[in-house]
C-alpha cells in the first residue's frame, strides 16, 4: 500500500472564521491553499457577476475545481490545504473515492461559532469592502437562504478517515497569534506519519 497523502480540509459555516485559520495553517505547514471563495472571485472578476445566480452557478464551478485541484495534487502525491463550507451529502462521497483511489488521509478543522454570532457576522461581513460585490450577500433573500441553511445544520464536519479538529470562535479575542500557532502544531503533528 502506498504511503497515505496528508490532506488538511478547513470547513464550517459561512462567518466561522476559515479565512483567518485556511491562512495560519497553510503558512504553518507550507502546503499549497485551494480556496472556493478565491477561485470564485477569480470567474467575478474575468466573467462578471449580474446576479445571485450567477454567483450560485460559479460557486458549483468552484466546488468541482476544488475536487480537480485535489485529485492532480493526489495524483503526484503532494498534500494542500483545502478550504471552504464543504456540504456533506455531496462531499462525503468524493472524500470515500480519494481514500479509495489514492490513499488520501484526511484532518478536518471544523469552525464554528453560536447561531446568532454566525448570523450577525454573515451581515457584517456582506458590507464590508473586503468582500467581493460578486456574492451578493447583501441581498435580503441571500440573507434569509443563510438563516435557513444554518438552522438546518446543511454546514456540518464531513466524515473523514483521520481526526477533526472543532473550533469554537464565538470569542474571536481568544484566538491569539500564539493560540493559533499551537493549534497548527496540532494539525501539524495530525499530518505527520514520521
Amino acid at each position: 500500500m502506498p504511503q497515505r497523502i496528508p490532506i488538511v480540509i478547513v470547513t464550517g459555516p459561512p462567518g466561522a472564521g476559515k479565512g483567518t485559520f485556511m491562512r495560519a495553517v497553510s503558512e504553518g505547514l507550507q502546503w499549497p491553499l485551494f480556496s472556493k471563495d478565491e477561485l470564485k472571485e477569480i470567474l467575478f472578476d474575468q466573467l462578471g457577476s449580474e446576479s445571485r445566480n450567477d454567483s450560485r452557478r460559479y460557486g458549483v464551478a468552484t466546488f468541482e475545481q476544488l475536487g480537480y485541484l485535489l485529485e492532480q495534487q493526489l495524483k503526484v502525491g503532494k498534500s494542500c490545504v483545502l478550504e471552504t463550507a464543504f456540504i456533506p451529502k455531496f462531499w462525503d462521497p468524493r472524500v470515500v473515492e480519494f481514500v479509495e483511489n489514492y490513499n488520501a488521509y484526511f484532518v478536518q478543522v471544523f469552525l464554528t461559532a453560536d447561531d446568532d454570532v454566525l448570523k450577525k457576522r454573515f451581515v457584517e461581513r456582506a458590507q464590508t469592502q473586503e468582500r467581493h460585490d460578486g456574492h451578493f450577500d447583501t441581498a435580503l433573500d441571500a440573507q434569509e437562504e443563510y438563516v435557513r441553511d444554518l438552522e438546518a445544520r446543511k454546514w456540518r464536519p464531513l466524515t473523514v478517515n483521520g481526526p477533526t479538529f472543532t473550533v469554537d470562535t464565538t470569542d474571536q479575542l481568544a484566538f491569539s497569534a500564539d493560540s493559533q500557532a499551537q493549534f497548527v502544531q496540532d494539525v501539524r503533528a495530525a499530518v505527520s506519519f514520521e
